[in-house]
């Protein structure tokens, strides 16, 4: 995993703005959903399991990710971006942890242009 790709994790698991120069921004929606935009256009959303001040006033350092929803645009940095992040998802370093493709009632991917 490169810097990029940590800094994209951390600020996930942390619920944190990012703003990258490749166009990729994180950013929160509302207190339970955060957007990932890339050069302004939404590409996935992540809902997390919990409120935000749920989380924060618990003493979790990953918050417990519920549903990872990814959208349809045509770009590339979009597309390198839900790649990485269907890996990640199903490994532990996002809060969700999950080990296997089995166990994952929890991802819906939706379609939408």
């Amino acid at each position: 995993m490169n810097t990029e790709q940590k800094q994209v994790v951390d600020a996930l698991n942390q619920r944190k703005y990012l703003k990258l120069n490749t166009g990729l921004r994180i950013e929160a929606i509302d207190s339970r959903i955060t957007g990932l935009y890339a050069y302004g256009r939404k590409f996935a959303e992540v809902v997390y399991k919990n409120d935000f001040l749920v989380d924060a006033t618990s003493n979790k350092t990953n918050f417990e990710i519920e549903e990872f929803l990814t959208f349809y645009i045509k770009s590339n940095v979009a597309d390198t971006w839900k790649k990485f992040l269907n890996q990640m998802i199903f490994s532990n370093y996002l809060g969700m942890g999950v080990e296997s493709t089995d166990s994952v009632p929890l991802i819906k991917v939706a379609q939408a242009v």
